[in-house]
């Protein structure tokens, strides 16, 4: 038998597209969860999401694929999508969810200790999955961070998912993985199941890309922050501060890294205290 004591179970949403959507709660089990929800193009998929019933969905023995048969039955989610990420702490281990970019991390003892793999083109196996499928790429640009105060800007494509007559334009997409888009980038949920270790303290950290396109590799202090408000404040801050934009070739600049995106956090502290 095993106790994890709950240190915080909060989450926030900041928002200002109204697209990310954070929820939680505890299963009958005693388990608690947490779960963030990135929307974009239309808002069909994202308001679904947020019409579901959690307390019955996350009673299934997998939220992830029963909440994705549901985004499959609607009729229509052309240029509609949503990122899944999904946490279940349980009394010694921690399951993790998710489709898309909005990032799992684990720490242990304030150290890194997993980090889930982002669907978009830097994850060679989902660039070998996308590829499979003969999805059309588009070439296209994304920021990337530097430093704390520096960034570039990197090639990253855009998938071309289909063609509307109709409406005269494609449904594109920057990740090769999501919820919606009429089911075009296929079915695949990714999972993992971390172990804990008997008296160790661990962090779990679960943000839209929203926090984690303004963090650096130099921001080591992110585990210790207090709660999901301090997060959303120090990402608040990083959006609205003056950046230095480099890029090979040119001089350097100081520019605003806008439009500020939304922000949903769900953040966790607990320490796995063996009782046999």
């Amino acid at each position: 038998m095993a106790l994890m004591t709950d240190y915080q179970g909060v989450l926030e949403t900041q928002q200002d597209k109204g697209q990310d959507f954070t929820v939680r709660g505890k299963l009958r089990n005693g388990n608690i969860w947490f779960a963030v929800f990135d929307g974009h193009g239309t808002n069909t998929v994202i308001d679904t999401i947020r019409g579901l019933d959690f307390n019955e969905v996350m009673e299934n023995a997998n939220p992830a694929l029963e909440i994705q048969n549901i985004i499959e039955k609607i009729p229509d989610s052309f240029r509609s999508g949503a990122t899944m990420s999904i946490v279940i702490i349980c009394e010694d281990r921690i399951r993790c969810f998710w489709k898309g970019d909005s990032t799992i991390k684990i720490y242990k003892n304030d150290e890194e200790h997993y980090v889930s793999k982002n669907h978009d083109s830097q994850n060679d196996d989902e660039a070998k999955r996308i590829s499979e499928m003969d999805i059309k790429t588009v070439s296209n640009w994304r920021t990337e961070i530097l430093g704390p105060s520096t960034i570039t800007m990197v090639q990253s494509p855009y998938y071309s998912l289909s063609y509307s007559q109709e409406k005269g334009c494609w449904d594109q997409t920057n990740m090769t993985n999501c919820l919606g888009h009429n089911s075009h980038l296929g079915s695949f949920i990714e999972e993992k199941v971390i172990h804990l270790q008997p008296n160790e303290k661990y962090s779990v950290l679960l943000a839209s890309d929203g926090f984690w396109d303004i963090v650096s590799k130099q921001d080591v202090h992110i585990p210790r922050m207090n709660d999901c408000h301090e997060l959303t404040e120090f990402a608040k801050q990083r959006w609205k501060q003056d950046w230095t934009y480099e890029y090979p070739g040119h001089p350097s600049q100081v520019t605003k890294f806008e439009p500020a995106d939304d922000i949903a956090i769900a953040f966790w502290k607990g320490r796995y205290i063996p009782l046999d």
